[in-house]
C-alpha cells in the first residue's frame, strides 16, 4: 500500500541539515479493532492458509504412510513363512535318499545339482542300480555329455531292458538326430533300441523320420526296421524325403530307390516313376524296379 489508499494524520515536522523541511506522517487507525487499518492489504492476499491444520495434515499423511509399510514388511514375512513351510514339506517329502532329490532336482532343471546329488552314492552298492544309472544318463543328457548318457541308459538296459521310461527313450532316441553324438556308437544305439529296447521305442523314433538330416532319417528307419515296427508309410515317408533332399549323396539316392521298390502302392510307384524321369543317381534302379511292377509303364532311355 502506499499513502493515497490510507488515510495518514500529520504528526510533525522536521528540520533538514541544509535546509528544508520534512513532515512526518501516520495511519489513522479505524475503529474496528480486526482492521485497525481498513484491511484493504489483506483483502488483496485473500484467505491465507492456516498453518496448523497444514501440519496436522502432513501428521496424518506420514503415519498412513508409515502403516502401510509396516503392513508391506508383515506381508512379505508371512510370504517368506509360506514359502519356507512349503520348501520344509518338499524336503520332508523327499526325505534323505539322493535319488529322489537328484528327481526332483531334474524336474527343476537343475541336472548338474542332480549328478551331485548322486554322487553321494558313488561308495554305496547302489551306484549300479538301473533306476540311479536312468536317471544319472538323463542329467547328463541334459548337459551335453551324449558319451556318457548312452553308457550308462546301455547299463541300466543291460539290467532290466524295461527299465527305461518315457524320458529316457526320448534322450535315446535324440541321439540319433545328434551331430555330436560318437559316431563309433552309433551301431550300438541302433541295436540297444532297435533289439534291446524294442517297440516300446517306436513312437520317439518315428518322429526322426521328418529329420532335416537324411542319416538321422535312415538310422530312425532302421531302428523301427529292427524293432519290427517299420510301416509301408515309413518306408516311403523317408524315401521320399531322400529324394527331395538336394544334399543327398548318390549312394542315399539308390537306397531310396530300393526301399520304394519293395514299398506298396500308388504314392511308391509314382515316386518310382519321378525318379526313373530324373537324370540323377538311382534314375536306371527306379526304372528297373517299374519293369517289376504289374502294368506299370517305364519310359525307356
Amino acid at each position: 500500500m502506499n499513502k493515497t489508499e490510507a488515510a495518514t494524520e500529520v504528526v510533525g515536522e522536521v528540520l533538514l541539515h541544509g535546509s528544508g523541511r520534512i513532515r512526518l506522517r501516520r495511519a489513522v487507525r479505524g475503529a474496528d479493532p480486526r482492521a485497525p487499518y481498513g484491511g484493504r492489504a489483506l483483502a488483496r492476499l485473500g484467505r491465507l492458509p492456516n498453518p496448523a491444520r497444514a501440519v496436522r495434515l502432513r501428521m496424518a499423511t506420514e503415519s498412513a504412510l508409515d502403516f502401510a509399510r509396516k503392513r508391506i514388511v508383515w506381508a512379505a514375512a508371512a510370504l517368506l513363512l509360506i514359502a519356507a513351510a512349503a520348501g520344509e514339506h518338499v524336503s520332508s517329502g523327499i526325505g534323505n535318499d539322493p535319488l529322489a532329490r537328484a528327481e526332483a532336482l531334474l524336474e527343476s532343471r537343475e541336472p548338474l545339482a542332480a549328478l551331485v546329488e548322486l554322487d553321494r552314492l558313488a561308495d554305496s552298492p547302489r551306484a549300479q542300480d538301473a533306476e540311479v544309472q536312468i536317471v544319472r544318463g538323463k542329467a547328463e543328457h541334459a548337459l551335453g555329455q551324449l558319451g556318457p548318457a548312452f553308457a550308462d541308459f546301455a547299463a541300466a538296459v543291460k539290467q532290466d531292458p524295461r527299465a527305461l521310461d518315457d524320458g529316457a527313450i526320448s534322450a535315446l532316441a535324440e541321439l540319433l538326430d545328434s551331430e555330436a553324438f560318437p559316431a563309433v556308437w552309433r551301431p550300438a544305439l541302433l541295436k540297444l533300441l532297435g533289439e534291446q529296447v524294442g517297440r516300446a521305442a517306436a513312437p520317439a523314433v518315428r518322429r526322426l523320420l521328418a529329420s532335416e538330416r537324411a542319416a538321422a532319417r535312415d538310422d530312425a528307419l532302421h531302428v523301427l526296421e529292427l524293432s519290427g515296427s517299420a510301416t509301408n508309410a515309413d518306408r516311403i515317408a523317408v524315401a521320399r524325403a531322400d529324394l527331395r533332399d538336394p544334399r543327398i549323396s548318390c549312394a542315399a539316392r539308390r537306397s531310396a530307390v530300393r526301399r520304394l521298390a519293395v514299398a506298396a502302392g500308388s504314392e511308391a510307384e509314382a515316386l518310382l516313376a519321378r525318379a526313373a524321369e530324373a537324370r540323377a543317381c538311382g534314375s536306371a534302379e527306379a526304372r528297373d524296379a517299374l519293369r517289376r511292377r504289374p502294368g506299370a509303364k517305364v519310359a525307356e532311355r
